[in-house]
């Protein structure tokens, strides 16, 4: 600890660094938020209208209107609006404060909805510290605990997720909340911390159904958790039991709602209507050319936005009208921004994969890496290929995925017994990491 204490950047301590970059993430997203506005930020938004009889509007928007006027869930039929058969519980939290702000407060509905956006900052926030928190318990420390803390803020992916309305904000804050308990039960084996981990991924697929894509990573720490010999006064047999329960309860009780009183599938996800994106699956899955990441706006193409891939690297930096690009130096440096992070995240999965297959980490945590990663990985593609739209295709649905590879990024080369190119590497990535966080500082902060 006192190694970790007496290191310093620019001869200023560590933990002063961490504690600046947490507050300029935070204010940087709450800039960005309130210019970017609530209509065009997420896909699917819908408008807000005055409902005047029970035939709402669709959309993210729409639903949380409905919920405001008329105090129930949808007695409409789901798959005749888009997003009223998603999770309710983010739609519903947005309308209780449409309540406090709008109906009791009489502030006008704009107002209000700019509000409920900004109150996304603060889960995205609490996300992003459990993230440092899973970091810390895997060890991360010093110059390396900075570099990730400062991708976690400033990477643009936390942007749209702060300012997109929907479930996605909400269902990170809740997947983090979960993965890292999971991993302090695993020292503890403290019941209380695994019925918490259990209510937070019921409350993640209240938000959003992509949640169901971490459980992989909580079921190899439990298993391995059984036989490492520990035991505390609540047998494991119990403590397995009741996390079953819980997250069974809450995660199923909406798809089977939806599946007894409007006969839909469990997990239905609505098609939006003509937005089905024809393309054969090699086409989806092949690695995208530079045609296809040039396109840089999602969601107003279907001919360039098939390929799942670039789908995936376009989102993490641009998404929507994320950032205005009509100039054509914003354009460049937005360009040169997805091809960093490309890069970056290159980079990223190969010490993750030199870390899976080093003596570094115990075989649990191991597992929980590369087991957790690869599950949230094929499961996203699986979706992706079963719902062939450019809604569906986006990072914010799985943005508890970059844990994995920054933790693989934060622990190579950084010990002295890390090889020469170890070393080069990480300080390679890091440098990087540093550049790109100046440029999405600069664009979301005057360009968005």
């Amino acid at each position: 600890m006192a190694e970790h204490n007496s290191r310093r950047i620019m001869g200023i301590p560590n933990e002063f660094w961490i504690g600046f970059v947490i507050m300029c993430g935070f204010f940087l997203k709450v800039v960005y938020v309130i210019n970017a506005g609530f209509e065009n930020t997420t896909f699917q938004s819908g408008m807000w209208q005055e409902i005047t009889e029970t035939a709402p509007a669709g959309g993210h928007l729409g639903y949380i209107e409905y919920l405001f006027m008329f105090h129930k869930l949808p007695s409409v039929n789901p798959s005749e609006y888009a997003c009223f058969a998603n999770p309710p519980l983010y739609y519903v939290f947005a309308a209780l404060l449409m309540e406090f702000f709008h109906r009791l407060l009489n502030w006008p509905a704009g107002i209000a909805l700019h509000t409920i956006q900004c109150i996304n900052v603060i889960f995205v926030l609490v996300g992003e510290c459990c993230g440092i928190g899973i970091l810390q318990k895997f060890q991360v420390k010093g110059r390396k605990m900075v570099v990730a803390i400062l991708f976690l803020l400033l990477f643009p992916l936390f942007y749209h997720l702060s300012a997109a309305m929907d479930g996605s904000g909400p269902a990170f804050m809740f997947s983090m909340l979960c993965l890292n308990n999971v991993l302090a039960w695993y020292r503890s084996r403290r019941y209380q911390v695994l019925r918490g981990a259990a209510i937070e991924f019921g409350l993640g697929m209240m938000c959003s159904y992509m949640t169901l894509l971490i459980l992989p990573a909580l079921i190899v720490i439990m298993y391995y958790a059984s036989f490492d010999g520990r035991r505390n006064q609540t047998p494991l047999k119990v403590q397995f039991r009741n996390f079953a329960i819980i997250t069974s309860l809450m995660s199923f009780w909406w798809p089977i709602y939806l599946s007894i009183r409007w006969h839909l599938p469990l997990f239905y996800v609505q098609m939006p209507q003509g937005a089905e994106l024809h393309a054969g699956i090699f086409d989806r899955l092949r690695i995208p050319g530079p045609i296809l990441l040039g396109h840089l706006h999602t969601g107003g193409n279907g001919a360039l936005e098939y390929n799942i891939w670039a789908q995936l690297f376009k989102t993490a930096i641009v998404d929507f009208n994320a950032i205005d690009i009509s100039l054509s130096g914003t354009y460049m440096i937005t360009t040169f921004a997805v091809y960093l992070s490309l890069v970056i995240c290159l980079l990223a999965h190969i010490m993750l994969f030199s870390l899976l297959i080093s003596s570094k980490l115990e075989r649990a945590p191991k597992r929980f890496l590369g087991i957790g990663y690869f599950a949230q990985l094929i499961g996203y593609v699986c979706v992706c290929l079963y719902y062939p739209t450019t809604g569906i295709m986006n990072l914010r649905w799985i943005a508890s995925s970059v844990i994995y590879p920054l933790i693989g990024l934060s622990l190579i080369g950084n010990s002295e017994d890390s090889t020469r190119a170890g070393r080069v590497l990480s300080w390679t990535v890091s440098m990087m990491i540093l550049v790109l966080s100046f440029i999405t500082a600069f664009l979301f902060g005057f360009y968005a």
